[in-house]
């Protein structure tokens, strides 16, 4: 979800190629464009009871051929060694439906499932946890698919879901599929949850589904199912498969160093923090000369200490703002129109509340701690601190294994994207 400094402003692009897939045997034609997206790794399975709980898994890299390490020393210092993109390439079209093996096949979703069902497949409306587990164990399912609302509701229901299915050792569910419309931003984070999921429990195939038509959903959902290889997928328009391919960045040497105006205020969030500290450091060398830190204590003396040499070149302000609470965003905004800073022309968003934890150990309310700080809050300061002639906005996720809220900021940044 990190929007790189040296890189605002990069255009989208697209291009064709003919890509061999690893560990296949056929060659797809590749229509990818820049995304943000982290693919994941193919697990492999492990019958040991004794199995360690997060496993080392190989990075997808589309090579069927192992070459010799290069003995030229990797510099540091080269951006090009070190980031990393997504890309996605197209699978040859399956059909209109289906066409699966043996195994029982169960569809939930909150809504109603309005979708004419192959033998074999069972559609079931749930919303309940009681509920859900039962359904879980009514039958010997091998394949469920989860298909999301939109809705902040639908990473509760998928939680339940992964908790009731790594709990049950007897469970013969071996895949599950995660689908989300083309666009939703609120349900992103069943995409973290199944990144997670998939470490701690890569015996079984966890896959996640964007698509753009309904018309083509179910043909896509039995496409996930018979690709248990791969982890994400796209369907397009027209029902055209993509998966993600991950490769080094291509055109960072394009890129020019952030330079900032001295006529523009900069906002960083969690602005005592390690991060902001970074942050306001970094600011102030580019040249910004009016910079707020948000921070919900008062200023601590060890960071007015170090403040002290930066504002000989900027004016540095502490507001008491917690980014959480739409109302002290509101207060910030008032304080800068009050005492006439510059329009904002930069966000760093750093502020967020630990609360880390594996799925087992995870809880709608201890998921919605961090979420609020770290999503409602970049919505918060979006909503009323940007505008169309907006710079940047930067956000930093706090902790790497809560990847739901990674995956929704992701999905705002992109849409914000577009926005501005």
């Amino acid at each position: 979800m990190l929007m790189s400094w040296w890189n605002l402003g990069k255009k989208s692009h697209t291009r064709e190629t003919t890509t061999k897939v690893a560990n296949s045997n056929f060659e797809v034609d590749a229509s990818e464009a820049g995304s943000g997206f982290v693919s994941s790794t193919n697990s492999q399975e492990s019958s040991s009871a004794n199995a360690p709980l997060f496993r080392s898994v190989s990075l997808p890299w589309n090579k069927s051929v192992i070459t010799e390490p290069s003995t030229k020393p990797v510099d540091k210092n080269d951006l090009t060694e070190s980031l990393f993109e997504t890309e996605w390439v197209s699978l040859p079209s399956g059909g209109s439906e289906p066409s699966l093996g043996l195994g029982s096949y169960l569809i939930i979703s909150r809504d109603a499932i309005n979708l004419e069902l192959p033998q074999g497949w069972q559609g079931i409306q749930v919303s309940d946890k009681k509920e859900l587990e039962a359904i879980l164990t009514q039958k010997a399912w091998t394949h469920v698919a989860m298909l999301s609302t939109g809705h902040e509701e639908d990473v509760k229901l998928a939680l339940w879901l992964l908790q009731a299915v790594g709990r049950n050792t007897d469970s013969r569910i071996k895949q599950i599929c995660f689908a989300t419309k083309f666009g939703s931003t609120d349900d992103a984070g069943l995409w973290g949850l199944s990144r997670t999921f998939r470490l701690e429990y890569p015996e079984i195939r966890t896959q996640c589904l964007e698509y753009k038509n309904t018309q083509y959903l179910l043909s896509a959902i039995g496409q996930c199912f018979e690709r248990s290889e791969e982890d994400e997928f796209l369907s397009d328009q027209n029902g055209k498969i993509h998966v993600s391919r991950l490769r080094r960045c291509t055109d960072i040497e394009s890129s020019t160093k952030l330079s900032l105006r001295g006529d523009a205020s900069y906002i960083i969030s969690g602005g005592q923090g390690a991060l902001g500290l970074v942050a306001v450091d970094l600011l102030v060398r580019r040249g910004a000369k009016y910079i707020v830190l948000l921070s919900r204590s008062s200023m601590k003396p060890e960071v007015e200490d170090k403040l002290i040499n930066l504002r000989k070149h900027a004016n540095i302000e502490l507001l008491s703002c917690d980014v959480s609470q739409e109302v002290d965003v509101l207060y910030a905004k008032a304080w800068l129109e009050r005492k006439k800073w510059p329009a904002v022309r930069g966000i760093v968003h750093t502020a967020g509340v630990l609360s880390d934890g594996t799925i087992q150990n995870q809880s709608s309310e201890k998921l919605q701690v961090s979420y609020s700080a770290k999503v409602n809050g970049a919505r918060y300061l979006h909503t009323h601190l940007c505008h169309q002639t907006f710079y940047f906005y930067f956000l930093l996720p706090l902790q790497p294994s809560v990847l739901r809220d990674r995956e929704t900021m992701q999905q705002l940044m992109q849409h914000w994207t577009h926005w501005h």
